[in-house]
Order: structure tokens, then sequence, then C-alpha cells
């Protein structure tokens, strides 16, 4: 299987793809593609971790020099996966590569979003399974030009148990906000809340927004965007019970909830792959909903 996870343009017109490939052993390797403008094959650039198990991008970004960055994670020798962001020139050499290991023995890590910060960083946040705290949101600033750790910061929910994160982005002032799931009650299987957080460019906590759906169930944030004024909209999906419905959630910059709306296509689940907010505050959702005979159909919801 090859498989693409990310998709970038750059100032040329390139088209950057982002994924994974299989080798001949159907082990993973992170593979990142340049297209020019005509569709031709530039490069192809492939990283295999030294564990020589599953290696996976799931974000790619540029930066004003052209200087490429992508995040997901690799397996190292004797390890599970690690949590990873590699630098590499627009030719496709690598400047550098990043890794955090989770604290825990049996960790399974992974950097899901990463985005160039001004001042020549890179933040780069996804998730860490840490001894005492299950799963945690984990993010990370990264020096640019060296590649070490200025900082890296965790969120853990009240009960300590398996938390992760989906998506990440920054506004115009430096600050950073994560959304993805919290598990809010240890007694009960796959009861998750939609967890937004917001950190300052230096790492602090800000706040903390969760949402729990009727149903307690598995909610979760699954793509975060934020609009010309700084509100924070977050889309995911809510259990209602029998089984998930599109989920869109509204915060001020403060964390302060404006409003939530539900779609539930009636037949089944409901999901959400991607957001865009316009100039106006409309969102627009993309995703797929279950229809009858165990089909599903393209779906788009305007708010």
């Amino acid at each position: 299987d090859d498989v693409s996870n990310a998709m970038m343009l750059d100032a040329s017109a390139h088209v950057f793809v982002a994924g994974y490939e299989s080798d001949s052993h159907s082990q993973r390797n992170a593979l990142l593609i340049d297209y020019d403008t005509d569709g031709n094959q530039q490069f192809t650039a492939s990283y295999n971790g030294v564990g020589d198990n599953s290696d996976n991008i799931r974000q790619i970004v540029s930066d004003s020099q052209g200087n490429l960055y992508v995040a997901g994670y690799a397996v190292q020798r004797g390890q599970n996966r690690d949590f990873f962001s590699i630098k590499l020139t627009a030719q496709g050499d690598t400047l550098w590569t990043n890794y955090i290991n989770g604290s825990s023995p049996d960790a399974e890590d992974e950097a899901i979003a990463c985005e160039v910060y001004p001042g020549d960083y890179l933040i780069t946040a996804g998730f860490t399974k840490n001894s005492g705290t299950s799963g945690d949101f984990t993010l990370e600033r990264i020096d640019a030009g060296t590649g070490d750790s200025v900082w890296t910061r965790y969120y853990d929910s009240p009960t300590h148990e398996n938390d992760k994160a989906y998506d990440m982005h920054t506004d115009a002032a430096g600050n950073i906000y994560v959304t993805g799931r919290t598990d809010s009650d240890p007694s009960i299987n796959s009861n998750d809340d939609a967890t937004t957080v917001k950190f300052d460019g230096d790492g602090n906590l800000l706040w903390s927004q969760s949402y729990a759906g009727a149903g307690n169930g598995p909610d979760r944030g699954s793509v975060l965007k934020i609009s010309v004024v700084g509100n924070i909209y977050v889309a995911g999906r809510t259990f209602n019970g029998t089984d998930n419905d599109m989920l869109l959630i509204k915060y001020n910059a403060a964390g302060v909830q404006q409003w939530v709306k539900t779609f539930s296509g009636g037949a089944g689940n409901d999901v959400v792959n991607d957001m865009v907010v316009d100039a106006n505050e409309n969102a627009y959702l993309i995703g797929n909903s279950a229809s009858a005979g165990d089909t599903s159909d393209l779906l788009i919801l305007k708010y």
C-alpha cells in the first residue's frame, strides 16, 4: 500500500505530497514527492527508521526560503513509534531530524501537525505515551536552524488516561491551539471528550475546554481552524447514543464557547474529514455520511 496523507503547494506552484510507501518486505517508509506545475515528478525522498517497521508522514509545510518540514512517526531500533519532525531542502535533502520518545515502555508516539512559527521556529504537535499519565497531548517548539528542541509541553487531562491530539494551528499573535480527545472517565470504555487547549508562544497553558456529548461516548475534535478575527472552530464527532454525528464548535480567543452544532444523516456514522472557514466566518465541512444499504455518501455542510 502507498498512501498520501498531506499535500502542499509552494510559491513556485510545485505540489508536494507526503505519506508512506510499502517496500518489498511490506514495511512502511515515510515518503515525500515533488511534482512541478505540469505534473512531472522532480524528486522522491524516503525515510526508513532504523527499526525498519513503520514510518509515516502526517503533515508537510514550508518556510519563506523554500525549506520543507514534515511531521509524523518513525520506529527506531528497540522502541515503538516515536514522534518525529524532519527538515529538508527544497531539493529533498535532509538537514535534521528531531525525535520525541514517550517515557512509557510501550509508547506509541506520533506527530500529527506542524507549522512554521515567527522567529525561525517550528511548532510540532501530536501525542506521546508517558509513564503515570498515559497518553498526553504533546507540543514541541524547535529551532528551525539547528533542529534542537527549545521546549516541550504536555497536556494531561485530570483523569490521567489516554489523551490524543489531532490538529494544531497558531494565530497571528503566536498563540498555539491544539484539539483532540481526552478520556473523561477511566471507569467507562470510550468515554472521551472533544478537548481544545491554548498555549502561548512560551509554552504556557492559557486555557482548556472540553465538550461532552449527550451520548456519553467517544467525542473528539479532529480539525481546528482560526478565523481572521481570531475565533476558533473545531470540527469532529460526537456520539449520540447509537452512532457518531458530525460536530462543530465555535470558541472565541478567550476559550468561551459561542455555540455547538451537530449533524446526523440518520443512517449511521457521519465523519468530518476537513474544514475551511472563509473571511465572513462561514464554516465549510467535508466528510461522509452513512446512508441506507451499508453505504456512505460524500457530504458538504456550510454553517
